[in-house]
C-alpha cells in the first residue's frame, strides 16, 4: 500500500509540472487564438539561463564568449527569470511576432511557431553548445524528507504540486475579480464588443503571452532535475504532455487542466512502476501522446459545417507558368541536376545522393499541405516507417530492390488512411495536434521496439550493384523524383487538384456544392503518405542503412520548416527545401567556408549550429508565402518597369481629410462619429491620423 500511495504521490508531482506548462498553453491561446508549439522550446531557455546563473560556466555567441565565476542566489534567480526574464521575452514575441497573426490562418500561425522552436533550439546550441550535459540541474528547494510511516516525499515534490494548486486558483481569482482578469474573458469571448467598450485587446494579449512564459519557464525548471539532465529533446517534447493536459480541459478549464495533468502524470508513474520491462520502458513516454489523440476523438473536437473557421490556411498557389517559362525552369534544373556529380568528387557525390529522395518527402508536404492545406506533424515518421519497412524487405525477405521501396511506401498509406479519417471532422489546429501525438506514439512505441527498429545500430541493407556508386544511384533517384514531380504537377491542375485548391479556401463552402470533402483528404493524405514512404525508402538506402533517429518526431518539425523555407506549394520548392536540409550543413564544413576569414572572425567555428536558427527565421518570414525561398529570389531578381509619375496627394492631407471630426476612445481600435452612442459618455479625443485604427461597425465613419 506505501509503494502504491508513493507512486500515486509521485504522479501527482509529475502532473503538476505538465499542468503548469498547460496553464499557460491554455492563457495564450484564450487570448490570443494561438496555440504555442514553442511552448516546450520557451521552458528549455529558461531552464538553461536559470541554471547557468545558479551554477555559472561557460556561454558563448558567436564572437563573443564569457565564463561566469559567480553564482546568483537560488531564489533571487528564480525571481529573475520567472518574474522577469520570461515575461519580458513572451510580452516582446507578442508585439514583434504574434500579434502580426491575428488574420492568418491556423496553417500560418503553425509553422510560424513551429519556425520559433527550431530557432530557440538552435540558440541553445550555439549559446551552450545543445547538449544534455552542459549543466547539471539540482533540486532548487530543500531536500528534507516528510516522513508519515511507510510514506516518504521529499519538500520539493510537495512544493512542486502546491505550487501548481496555488497557481490553478491564482488564475482563477485573476480572470474573476481583477480587472486584468475580466479584459482578458472580454476579449475572449466577444472581442468586438471588448474593443468597441475601449479594451485594448492587444495589450491584453500580450499580458497574457507575458503569464504563459512565465509559466513555461517555471515548468522548464522544475521539470530538469527530474530528467536528470538539460536535455534540449525531452524539454521540448514536454509541450506534447502540457497540450494532452491543456486538451483534457477543453482549453478553458484551468480545474479540468490540473485535473488533466494529474491523471496524466499518475498514469505514466503507474504503468512505469507495474507495468513488464520492455513494455513500461516504450509505453510509459507515450501515455501524454495516447491521452493526446484518444481525447481528440471525443464529440466536442468535432468541427460542424456552422463551425466559424479561420481565414484560408494558405494563399492560392499561384498563377499557371507558360510553357515557356515553365521549359525553361525545368531546364535549367534539369542541367544543373546533370552536371553537379560530374564536378564533384566521390564525398560530395553522396551528399547530393541524398537530395532528390529528401525532396519526395518534402514533396509529400506540397500535397498534403500545400495543395489541401491540411496540417500533418508526423511526416517524418511516415518516412521513417516506409524505410524500415523497405530495410526489411530486403535485408530479411532478399526482396528485389526497387520492389521492396516501392511496398515500404504502400505501407505507408494505411497510416495516411487512418490520419485522413481524423482530419475528416477535425480543424486545422487539432489535426496538428493528432498528427503530432500520432508520431509521437509511434517515435515511442514502434520506433521504441529493437526488433522493429534495429535499435541504436538500425538496419543494413545493400542497393544492386548497377547503382552501388552514389553517381549512379543520385540519377536513378533523380528521375524517380522527377517523375512523381510530374505526377504531382498533373494533379494539381486535375479536377481533383482543383478540388484541393478549393477545399483548403473553404470546406463548407466546396461541401455545399455536393463534392465529398473526407474523400478529398483520403486522396491527399494517402498519395502524401505513399510519397513519403518511398522517399524514407531511398533516402536511407543512399546510406545502405535504415535508422529510427534519422526520422523521429522532431525530424517532422525540421521537415516542415524546410519545406516552408523551400516553397510549399509547389515541387521545385521542395527540391530547393531538399538542397537546403542536405548540402547547407555539408557546404560549411569544406574548408573554403570553414576556414575563411569571414567564418573565422565573425562566426567562430559555430556557422554549423546556427543553421537551426536561420531555418527556423526562415520558416517564420516565409509562412504566408506558399512558394517560399524560390519565388522569393525570383522576384528580386526580376527587373521591374519603372512606374510613371502620377501626381497624388500627400498622405498627411489625404488622412486629415479622412479624419477631421472624428474621435476615438484612448487605447480602443475603432474610429467613431462624435455622435456614435458608443462613444458616448466616455473619454475620447480627436483623431488627426488613421493609423492602424478602423472605422466603427455601428456609426461606420468614412475612412475609405
Amino acid at each position: 500500500m506505501a509503494a502504491l500511495l508513493t507512486t500515486l504521490f509521485l504522479g501527482a508531482v509529475v502532473g503538476s509540472i505538465y499542468s503548469l506548462s498547460a496553464f499557460g498553453l491554455v492563457l495564450t491561446y484564450r487570448a490570443s487564438g494561438i496555440f504555442n508549439f514553442a511552448h516546450g522550446a520557451l521552458a528549455m531557455v529558461f531552464a538553461f539561463v536559470f541554471y547557468q546563473l545558479v551554477q555559472g560556466g561557460a556561454v558563448r555567441f558567436l564572437r563573443f564568449s564569457y565564463f561566469q565565476e559567480w553564482h546568483m542566489p537560488t531564489g533571487l534567480a528564480l525571481i529573475l527569470v520567472v518574474g522577469v526574464l520570461a515575461p519580458a521575452f513572451g510580452a516582446f514575441l507578442e508585439r514583434v511576432m504574434f500579434r502580426r497573426l491575428h488574420d492568418a490562418g491556423e496553417v500560418v500561425k503553425i509553422v510560424v511557431t513551429i519556425g520559433l522552436l527550431v530557432a530557440l533550439l538552435g540558440v541553445v546550441g550555439v549559446v551552450w553548445g545543445g547538449t544534455a550535459t552542459t549543466l547539471s540541474p539540482t533540486s532548487i528547494f530543500s531536500t528534507s524528507v516528510f516522513t508519515a510511516g511507510q510514506f516518504r516525499a521529499n519538500f520539493e515534490q510537495i512544493v512542486s504540486i502546491a505550487i501548481s494548486v496555488a497557481l490553478a486558483v491564482g488564475l482563477l481569482a485573476l480572470l474573476r475579480y481583477t480587472p486584468l482578469g475580466i479584459r482578458m474573458r472580454a476579449v475572449v469571448d466577444r472581442p468586438d464588443v471588448a474593443e468597441l467598450s475601449g479594451i485594448d485587446s492587444r495589450r491584453v494579449s500580450m499580458m497574457s503571452w507575458a503569464i504563459g512564459a512565465s509559466f513555461a519557464a517555471l515548468s522548464g525548471i522544475l521539470l530538469a532535475p527530474m530528467f536528470g539532465s538539460l536535455d534540449p529533446t525531452k524539454l521540448i517534447f514536454f509541450v506534447v504532455a502540457a497540450t494532452a493536459a491543456a486538451i483534457a480541459g477543453r482549453l478553458q478549464s484551468f480545474p479540468l487542466v490540473l485535473a488533466g495533468g494529474f491523471g496524466i502524470g499518475i498514469a505514466q508513474l503507474i504503468i512505469q512502476r507495474y507495468a513488464p520491462g520492455e513494455v513500461a520502458r516504450q509505453l510509459s513516454p507515450a501515455v501524454p501522446f495516447i491521452v493526446l489523440f484518444g481525447l481528440l476523438f471525443l464529440p466536442q473536437w468535432q468541427r460542424r459545417p456552422t463551425d466559424r473557421l479561420t481565414p484560408p490556411p494558405l494563399p492560392p498557389v499561384g498563377r499557371a507558368l507558360s510553357p515557356k517559362d515553365a521549359a525553361t525552369r525545368v531546364g535549367i534544373v534539369a542541367a544543373v541536376a546533370v552536371m553537379a556529380p560530374w564536378i564533384v568528387g566521390a564525398e560530395w557525390q553522396l551528399h547530393l545522393a541524398r537530395v532528390p529522395p529528401m525532396a519526395m518527402i518534402f514533396l509529400s508536404l506540397v500535397v498534403v499541405s500545400g495543395f489541401g492545406g491540411q496540417v500533418s506533424l508526423c511526416q517524418g515518421v511516415i518516412a521513417g516507417f516506409g524505410a524500415l519497412i523497405t530495410a526489411h524487405l530486403i535485408a530479411d525477405a532478399s526482396f528485389p530492390f526497387f520492389i521492396a521501396v516501392l511496398l515500404g511506401g504502400l505501407a505507408a498509406v494505411p497510416m495516411g488512411v487512418f490520419l485522413a479519417f481524423r482530419a475528416a471532422n477535425l480543424s486545422p489546429l487539432f489535426l496538428g495536434f493528432a498528427t503530432l501525438a500520432f508520431g509521437a506514439v509511434m517515435d515511442e512505441v514502434i520506433f521504441g521496439s529493437g526488433s522493429f527498429s534495429g535499435g541504436l545500430s538500425g538496419i543494413r541493407f545493400t542497393r544492386p550493384t548497377l547503382l552501388a556508386s552514389p553517381r549512379a544511384y543520385y540519377f536513378a533517384v533523380a528521375v524517380i523524383f522527377g517523375l512523381t514531380a510530374l505526377l504531382v504537377q498533373n494533379l494539381r491542375r486535375s479536377k481533383t487538384g482543383l478540388a484541393l485548391g478549393a477545399m483548403r479556401e473553404s470546406e463548407v463552402g466546396l461541401s455545399a456544392l455536393g463534392v465529398d470533402v473526407p474523400r478529398l483528404k483520403i486522396i491527399a493524405f494517402s498519395l502524401s503518405a505513399l510519397i513519403g514512404g518511398l522517399g524514407g525508402g531511398l533516402l536511407s538506402a543512399a546510406d545502405n542503412l535504415a535508422t529510427p533517429f534519422s526520422y523521429s518526431n522532431f525530424q517532422s518539425f525540421l521537415f516542415l520548416t524546410l519545406a516552408v523555407v523551400g516553397g510549399i506549394g509547389n515541387w521545385i520548392g521542395a527540391l530547393a527545401g531538399a538542397v537546403i536540409f542536405q548540402l547547407l550543413p555539408a557546404l560549411v564544413h569544406e574548408p573554403f567556408v570553414r576556414d575563411n576569414a569571414v567564418t573565422t572572425f565573425i562566426f567562430r567555428d559555430q556557422l554549423e549550429a546556427l543553421l537551426p536558427v536561420f531555418f527556423g527565421l526562415g520558416a517564420i518570414g516565409l509562412a504566408r508565402n506558399p512558394h517560399g525561398l524560390v519565388e522569393q529570389l525570383r522576384v528580386l531578381f526580376t527587373p521591374r518597369s519603372k512606374p510613371k509619375a502620377v501626381s497624388v496627394p500627400s498622405l498627411e492631407s489625404t488622412q486629415a481629410k479622412k479624419t477631421r471630426g472624428l474621435v476615438a476612445v484612448p487605447r480602443g481600435r475603432y474610429v467613431h462619429r462624435p455622435e456614435c452612442r458608443l462613444a458616448a459618455g466616455k473619454q475620447t479625443r480627436k483623431v488627426k491620423t488613421i493609423g492602424r485604427k478602423e472605422p466603427c461597425p455601428i456609426c461606420e465613419p468614412a475612412l475609405r
